[in-house]
């Protein structure tokens, strides 16, 4: 890959990082406001604003780090309908070219390449796919949707049935039947960082 073009999707992650980054701030302002000593003194409007800041930024995380996913480990290229055999070959070697040199040039880690888990992918790229089947199979009557506070590790049904729950203890992330261990995934983004910073500037 020409340097310069290698230059303009180091410089297109680092933003990705950087935004993940900038979502956890918030996310953890927004926790520090729901805690206990401070919201006991909240308006029920000043609650749900502080809520829904906790699930704003929840997802801001989660899409930007799904464009990290897909930059450094994409699913691979789907051929479109009626695309001709040659112009699908030359895309899917554009996605892979552009996934292997941007992993050589951050020296990305078999740790780091946990962030290409497909569900981290999934949920935002199919998000309307996967609220229509969450839709089908919960028990509506019984879920749980923008709650914040200790899930105690759910599991089977219980779990499926929650559309979105934040457990600010262990900062894990329970959403339509799976959970995200925020804490984890913000590490692997906060190392990533830097080494993204390197590369850019090795480039210049």
């Amino acid at each position: 890959m020409e340097p310069k073009v290698l230059k303009i999707y180091l410089g297109e992650l680092f933003k990705q990082c950087f935004y993940v980054a900038n979502a956890i701030d918030i996310l953890n302002q927004s926790i520090h406001r729901m805690s206990p000593d401070i919201s006991k003194e909240f308006s029920a409007s000043e609650k749900s604003y502080w809520t829904n800041e906790v699930f704003r930024s929840a997802h801001s995380f989660m899409a930007h780090l799904s464009n990290v996913a897909r930059l450094l480990c994409p699913a691979g290229a789907f051929r479109r309908e009626g695309e001709p055999e040659a112009d699908f070959a030359a895309r899917s070697n554009r996605v892979s070219d552009r996934a292997r040199a941007l992993s050589a040039a951050v020296g990305l880690t078999i740790e780091e390449s946990r962030l290409g888990d497909v569900m981290i992918r999934d949920h935002e790229e199919h998000f309307d796919e996967f609220l229509d089947e969450w839709v089908a199979a919960a028990d509506i009557d019984n879920c749980i949707d923008n709650k914040f506070g200790k899930a105690g590790d759910p599991t089977g049904s219980a779990r499926f049935n929650i559309l979105r729950q934040f457990d600010g203890e262990t900062n894990k992330f329970y959403y339509r039947g799976e959970v995200f261990d925020f804490q984890e995934l913000a590490q692997l983004v906060e190392g990533l960082i830097p080494k993204v910073k390197r590369a850019l500037d090795a480039e210049e």
